[in-house]
């Protein structure tokens, strides 16, 4: 039952998003900014993949303007990925940049996105 909700859940992020970018860090970082002229996008998901079992805080961010605002954080204990739907609609127009911190040095990132 529990892989039949995950696959679902997998489903319904895949028909909502218009664009998926990865990036993968060695130094606790992960930055996707939006440098694109008149282009505005908003995450509808982030999935996070560490090489092996961690234990870690990672944190989600907005930069932009001088000015970052945390848009999560959240802590796991002994896991190997983790998946962050946002709760409302983040706009991300030129000049912004959504950045993923851990505490753990080695991890994957998987952003999708849309154009709102």
């Amino acid at each position: 039952m529990k892989s039949l909700l995950i696959a679902i859940f997998f489903a319904l992020v895949l028909i909502t998003c218009a664009d998926v970018v990865t990036s993968s860090t060695t130094n606790q970082a992960v930055v996707f900014t939006n440098d694109q002229a008149h282009a505005v996008w908003s995450p509808t998901a982030l999935l996070i993949a560490f090489s092996a079992p961690a234990t870690t805080t990672v944190s989600v961010a907005r930069q932009g303007n001088g000015v970052t605002v945390t848009l999560a954080t959240t802590s796991i204990t002994n896991a190997s990925s983790l998946v962050w739907n946002p709760a409302a609609t983040y706009l991300f127009p030129q000049g912004t940049a959504l950045s993923i911190t851990a505490t753990e040095s080695n991890f994957t990132a998987q952003l999708h996105r849309r154009a709102p």
